[in-house]
């Protein structure tokens, strides 16, 4: 599992690559 955390201005989102799948997920 890779956890990619990318710069948003409004809230950071955490993209979890599973079997070369991208889940975007909210961080707290």
């Amino acid at each position: 599992m890779e956890f990619t955390r990318g710069p948003d201005p409004k809230s950071d989102r955490v993209r979890i690559n599973m079997t070369g799948k991208f889940l975007p997920y909210k961080s707290f």
